[in-house]
């Protein structure tokens, strides 16, 4: 049986200290102070980039309040010349009416004046004609009482009523005068007729 050759093994080595080797960033990789400078750089780039923005939309904003304000002037002032020229045509249609009013009531006066007019003048015509009449009848009873005077009882007093009555003046109320002036007018009518009658019983006596 064939023997095992025993193998050679050497000794451990002793163990070495670790050797210090410098850190050197890797190329391309920015340090920290460069990404610090970077970061400041870009925070000034998005603060500016802010502001333009604000400045932007602040100026936005005003130039659309102005417009507002302007279109809603330019609304507001074609709303007021629209009420003023209704206002206007409204005041034209009342001048138009107050005209036609006034003609209507200056027509309806000198209408009523008119008719006043020719009622006055009617008035006074039949008073001139009553008063003619009645002269006329107060002659004739004068000159039938110098015929009959003395003749036949009572009728001096008749005819002398009559005179009296022949002898008023027209009244100066129009309405009241007519119907006066119509009641002594038939007074009269009847004294006429009354000594009419008497002068013919008279001359049938003569006979």
């Amino acid at each position: 049986m064939a023997q095992r050759i025993p193998s050679f093994v050497p000794p451990p080595a002793a163990a070495q200290p670790p050797v210090q080797v410098a850190w050197a960033p890797s190329p391309g990789l920015p340090s920290p102070e460069v990404i610090q400078k970077q970061k400041e750089g870009y925070v000034r780039l998005l603060d500016e980039q802010l502001k333009q923005g604000q400045n932007t939309l602040d100026q936005q904003r005003k130039q659309q309040s102005e417009y507002l304000h302007t279109q809603a002037q330019q609304q507001k002032q074609q709303v007021e010349m629209q009420i003023k020229q209704q206002v206007q045509q409204q005041e034209m249609q009342l001048l138009q009416q107050y005209n036609q009013s006034l003609m209507q009531v200056q027509q309806a006066s000198a209408q009523q004046k008119a008719a006043l007019e020719s009622q006055a003048m009617q008035l006074v015509m039949e008073y001139q004609q009553k008063r003619s009449q009645e002269e006329m009848l107060a002659k004739q009873q004068q000159l039938q009482r110098g015929h009959i005077e003395g003749s036949v009882p009572g009728t001096n007093e008749i005819c002398g009523r009559d005179a009296k009555v022949a002898g008023y003046r027209w009244s100066t109320r129009w309405k009241s005068s007519l119907v006066w002036i119509w009641s002594k007018l038939l007074m009269h009518l009847h004294c006429a007729t009354t000594c009419r009658s008497v002068l013919v019983r008279m001359m049938n006596r003569g006979r």
